[in-house]
């Protein structure tokens, strides 16, 4: 480099220093990505379904419900609640910030869950629950869970219609739980596991949707839906 050019990059410099000094405190948007992209639904996805589906099953009579409901634990918790707290910081990293909404939702639900039937249904004395208390408790669960689930699907109604059918399956499995348990009666049981089943099935159609596209495919297939608002 000659000189003259040495001289020109520090006038050049110096006037881009300038202009930082005087530009107003926060007129400039500072970005900050880690990671290397991707599409957290590739892994959120089938993670989700993974547990919902050993939900269902134990809903619709594989094990005996609620006593033995603890049988759904290992993978509703450990696989699809870490799974979906997996998920939700992968797109946090990638500022996506309705699907990091999402599945940090359903993690929330799981490891919930979890603590529910751990301190009420399998060991009362964890939380202190009374035994006359404990199925106002689980009330109380499936009440806040289900208005949470409603208003989030309302939230979504500008994404593809086959997300907006899993969680309108969600609200209704959530919907038939909570009536099971407040009345007893097992088929409402068997309801909310086919309704879980069924919003299995729409995101697995989901997940071909996005690991077909992550895999090079040349247009989205299997199509997802219109969303009903625009």
């Amino acid at each position: 480099m000659t000189e003259a050019d040495s001289r020109s990059a520090r006038v050049e410099d110096h006037e881009e220093l300038q202009r930082d000094a005087q530009a107003p405190e926060g007129s400039r948007r500072l970005e900050v990505l880690f990671g290397g992209g991707g599409d957290p639904l590739v892994f959120g996805l089938p993670v989700f379904v993974s547990g919902s589906l050993v939900l269902g099953f134990a809903l619709i009579g594989m094990v005996h419900v609620p006593d033995s409901l603890g049988a759904v634990l290992p993978e509703t918790t450990f696989a699809t609640g870490l799974g979906e707290f997996v998920t939700a910081l992968w797109a946090i990293g990638l500022g996506q910030t309705m699907v990091a909404a999402i599945f940090g939702l359903f993690a929330a639900f799981w490891f919930s869950l979890f603590a529910l039937l751990m301190g009420t249904v399998i060991h009362a004395s964890w939380f202190n629950v009374l035994p006359a208390d404990a199925t106002a408790t689980l009330q109380m669960f499936f009440i806040a869970w289900l208005i949470v689930f409603v208003f989030l699907t309302l939230g979504i109604l500008r994404l593809p219609l086959s997300y907006i059918l899993v969680m309108v399956f969600v609200d209704i499995a959530v919907l038939f739980v909570l009536l099971a348990v407040s009345s007893g009666v097992q088929l409402f049981f068997v309801i909310g596991g086919i309704a879980v089943l069924a919003f299995c099935a729409v995101g697995l159609y989901a997940f071909l949707n996005t690991a077909w596209v992550s895999t090079g495919a040349k247009r989205a297939w299997p199509p997802l839906g219109p969303p009903i608002l625009k």
